[in-house]
């Protein structure tokens, strides 16, 4: 008798590990980070920011130090609008 895992286990497992987006049947696209931001109809947070843009909350802070991305401030919280900084992403890849 043989023990271990099946091929068909470590498939299911690695679905699962690889993602959401991954899991999904092919003809489902991902969206782009242009129409997440674009279709964003609250306000996000530096980390909800950067996992979409693929950069530290750190980073964001910077940049609102800067200046360099718009923002709003609400007392010590910052917080960015999607089609906002969709726009601002547009006019830098320019």
């Amino acid at each position: 008798m043989r023990t271990g895992i099946r091929s068909d286990d470590l498939s299911t497992r690695h679905t699962a590990l690889a993602g959401r987006w991954d899991s999904q049947p092919p003809e489902i696209k991902r969206p782009d980070v242009f129409e997440r931001l674009t279709h964003c109809d609250r306000l996000l947070t530096a980390k909800e920011l950067g996992e979409i843009l693929s950069i530290s909350p750190k980073t964001l802070y910077s940049y609102v130090t800067r200046a360099m991305i718009p923002h709003f401030k609400i007392e010590s919280c910052v917080r960015f609008r999607g089609p906002e900084i969709a726009e601002w992403l547009r006019r830098r890849a320019a």
